[in-house]
């Protein structure tokens, strides 16, 4: 692959889902407590009819922007290095890193929606890459022939696929 040529590769969708309840139960719970403090402490039906409601609610609208976020994030590899969207920056915008200036590969889970980062000490900066990705062979053979075998995202990715 030369650095022209672009491949493209998306999140699993499938991977948002268990994040997003485990979001939305937490919110519930919040919810839960609130109305404990505001009721003094005393326990009422309707509680749990205000906590069923706010799942109901809440639970299809956070799926709806985490599969709205995951579609959007693509991830590009080229010739030259990786690009990808970081969902939790405020600019959202696209950032590119070269394979030579990777020098750390990290993991990061947030709701249990797992990502790997990585990381230019040079640079200063850090890529997202969501660990569960469509075509997650495809990505991996498409990093080793793109950055080397011996690259340190390579590595990761064949110490994740054992």
């Amino acid at each position: 692959m030369n650095d022209s040529e672009n491949k493209t590769f998306r999140c699993e969708l499938r991977a948002i889902f268990i994040p997003a309840i485990k979001f939305s139960l937490l919110g519930g719970l919040v919810v839960f407590g609130a109305i404990l403090i505001k009721e003094n402490l005393q326990f009422d039906k309707k509680m749990i009819d205000a906590v069923l409601i706010f799942e109901a609610v809440m639970i299809p609208i956070i799926l709806m922007i985490m599969l709205a976020g995951t579609y959007e994030n693509k991830i590009v590899i080229n010739g030259s290095g990786i690009s990808s969207r970081n969902p939790f920056s405020k600019s959202l915008k696209i950032e590119f890193i070269s394979w030579g200036a990777i020098d750390k590969v990290k993991y990061k889970s947030i709701f249990g929606y797992r990502y790997y980062l990585l990381q230019s000490g040079a640079l200063a900066k850090t890529i997202w890459i969501p660990m569960r990705i469509h075509n997650k062979s495809g990505f991996s053979e498409t990093v080793r022939s793109t950055a080397g075998s011996n690259h340190i995202f390579s590595i990761e990715l064949m110490k994740s696929e054992t």
